[in-house]
Order: C-alpha cells, then sequence, then structure tokens
C-alpha cells in the first residue's frame, strides 16, 4: 500500500504555527507511525514544501522558524514529510490531456487525481475543503472515483483491519498504543497467534472495557474480575506478582500493573492456566 499525500488539503487554514502543530502535525505524525508500523510507504508531491499552513507561513517557512514551540522533532517530520522520496510527480500516472473534477474544482496535476489514476489513498491534513473521509472524483465526466481519504489514525486502523490489510495483534497494537494496555511484552507461546478467530472479538471488547476505566473501576468491576495469578510462571517476566482479568467464561488475560499501565504477557483461551492459579 502507498497512500498519497494530499498537497491540497494545506490551503493555509491553521491561524498560526501552533494551531498547525496540535490540529495539522500531531494526527499526521499518528497516522505516519502506523504506516511505518504496517510497512506502508507514504508518497508526495515534490512542491509540497510551497503549501500554504497557515495564511502567509508555507512548510519551508515553517521548517526555517529558529524557535518551534512545539519540538525539533516537529521540525524533523516536516523535513522528512517535503524532502525525502518517494515523489509520485518523478513518474505521474495521471494523462495531462484527462481533467479531474472535485467539487467543481479542477484537481488535474494534483495528488488526488494521482490517487485516482494509481488506484491508491490520501492521507489529509485536518481543516480544509478536501479533508473529508471520502473524496469524489470525476474523470473527463465520465468515471467516477470514490477515494478513501485519511485524517485520523482510528480511522486509518479501522479500515486496515476490516479490509484485510493487517493483522488482529496489528489492529490491537495499534489501537491501544498509549493507552493502559501494554502489549510490548508479550510471551511468544501466549500471544496472538495462539487465539481463534473467533475469539477475536472477545479480547478486544474485554480490551476496551479495561481502558475505558479507571483503576479502582477496575478493581471492582464484577465483568473483569481483576485479581492475582497464584502461579508463579510469569512472575519473572514481570519482577513480582501478576494477576489476570476476564475476557470470558474461560478466557483470561495475564500481565502485571507498571504505573499506571497493564502490561500483558499472555493471553489465555481455554483457562489451563488458571486452571493452576
Amino acid at each position: 500500500m502507498r497512500p498519497i499525500l494530499n498537497e491540497m488539503s494545506l490551503e493555509g487554514q491553521y491561524s498560526d504555527i501552533d494551531e498547525f502543530v496540535e490540529a495539522g502535525l500531531k494526527p499526521l505524525l499518528k497516522i505516519l507511525k502506523m504506516f511505518g508500523q504496517f510497512n506502508f510507504e507514504l508518497q508526495k508531491k515534490t512542491d509540497l514544501w510551497q503549501k500554504r499552513a497557515t495564511k502567509t507561513q508555507t512548510l519551508h517557512d515553517i521548517i526555517k522558524v529558529r524557535h518551534f514551540s512545539a519540538g525539533q522533532r516537529f521540525k524533523l517530520l516536516l523535513h522528512k514529510i517535503t524532502n525525502a522520496p518517494p515523489f509520485w510527480d518523478t513518474d505521474p500516472k495521471q494523462n495531462t490531456d484527462d481533467q479531474y473534477l472535485c467539487d467543481n474544482y479542477d484537481v488535474s496535476g494534483t495528488s488526488i487525481a494521482e490517487a485516482c489514476a494509481r488506484d491508491e489513498d490520501l492521507l489529509s491534513f485536518w481543516g480544509s475543503k478536501f479533508s473529508s473521509e471520502q473524496i469524489k472524483v470525476k474523470k473527463n465526466q465520465v468515471d467516477e472515483f470514490n477515494l478513501k481519504n485519511f485524517v485520523r489514525a482510528e480511522g486509518l486502523l479501522d479500515w486496515a483491519y476490516q479490509t484485510e490489510r493487517i493483522s488482529f495483534d496489528q489492529f490491537v497494537i495499534g489501537k491501544f498504543v498509549g493507552s493502559r494496555l501494554d502489549f510490548s511484552r508479550l510471551l511468544p507461546d501466549y500471544g496472538f497467534d495462539s487465539l481463534h478467530n473467533s475469539e477475536y472479538q472477545s479480547f478486544l471488547d474485554s480490551f476496551c472495557m479495561f481502558v475505558s476505566l479507571d483503576w479502582a473501576e477496575i478493581h471492582k468491576h464484577s465483568g473483569l474480575k481483576y485479581r492475582e495469578f497464584h502461579d508463579r510462571r510469569f512472575s519473572g517476566s514481570a519482577y513480582g506478582k501478576t494477576y489476570k482479568f476476564n475476557v470470558s467464561v474461560k478466557m483470561r488475560c495475564h500481565g502485571f500493573r507498571e504505573g499506571d499501565k497493564f502490561v500483558v504477557l499472555a493471553l489465555e483461551r481455554d483457562h489451563k492456566l488458571s486452571d493452576s492459579g
């Protein structure tokens, strides 16, 4: 998958650099992190650096700002987006004789038209007239295209899973990154590969419930039944006691608390672990 960054979604809509970072760059960064995780490659146009983020400042102007209140990492992100290949317009697939219209705007020669020609999806900045999640385009007043346009990381994640671009484990890890659940130390023998497809939704529902509650609510929730796992088989990985919570009548999630997070160590589908603790 090689989505195309939609330069038409930058039209000076942000009031200042701070708003651009909060409403434009931060959501984009979340999506780009997922692209890296899923091995998606982002294409863009070579003159992206000329597009205006605010009424008076292009992306290039913002990169040149000496004091960047949002931090250096956003400068580096902007520099990478505008300067790192691949650039689709070094080998365009759209024919210069074709006309592409989007809501009566001529978008010929843009990334929107190129997405049609390449049968690719778009990635857009929030807040412009080209930031809707579906973009309809008509080519030569005959052919119609309905492009998927990603403006939120959640939308990308749901779509990628529903269309089987990513696996269940990629979906879960992406969905709960930064949440109370940490899957980075899941033990190989008790990971997502041990589950059956029919069990995915139960685990997903349980994870969603877990992150929606605070710790006081987790401890007293009658469905989760959060409690200590008395078998010591995972204690080495947890440097101490481990705990579990219910996914279903038989299924459990095992791990340990580290600060505000619950580090998941094992997914149990048949209650055999819990039989001994």
